[in-house]
């Protein structure tokens, strides 16, 4: 395939790609809007109040498709786990981007659970929401947060501690 654009195997063995780009600069062009994904949700002063809603929206729409899969599949091993994920990844999430934060901006890290706690608010109400839909659910189970809590607590002493 190399051979029909032109290029011969030791263009191909120095990285060079069909379209004259060397690999490396074809990484840096994938990755440059994952960059500033990263940098929006280092929660810098300017950047937290954004993040915290685009994080909570997520951890909403979470809560609700793990209530849409919890009727679909019901014995289903892999919608079990998915419903799982979607319980337990929202507290991950937000542990890994208090590490992140806090080794972005160290000087923000105390401020930063706060806006974590932010966070929860939303996914107790996608809860709510899910209440709404289906009284029989557990919706915002207050135990399963605070359970959840624990997690991103934990990671934002460590932030504290490690970064400050």
């Amino acid at each position: 395939m190399l051979v029909d654009r032109g290029l011969d195997s030791g263009d191909a063995a120095l990285g060079v790609a069909a379209h004259g780009t060397t690999l490396p600069e074809m990484w840096k062009a994938l990755t440059v809007p994952l960059e500033g994904l990263l940098a929006f949700l280092s929660f810098s002063e300017r950047s937290a109040p954004h993040a915290t809603l685009c994080v909570g929206f997520i951890f909403m729409c979470m809560y609700l498709l793990r209530t849409a899969h919890m009727q679909s599949g019901t014995r289903s091993f892999a919608n079990h786990a998915l419903v799982t994920s979607f319980t337990v990844l929202p507290s991950f999430l937000v542990a890994a981007l208090l590490l992140w934060a806090g080794y972005n901006h160290p000087d923000r890290t105390v401020v930063n659970l706060g806006w974590a706690a932010g966070t929860y608010v939303a996914w107790g109400l996608g809860g709510a929401m899910t209440r709404l839909a289906r009284p029989d659910t557990e919706g915002a189970d207050i135990g399963w947060l605070i359970q959840m809590a624990v997690v991103p607590g934990v990671a934002g002493v460590v932030a504290i501690v490690i970064f400050r």
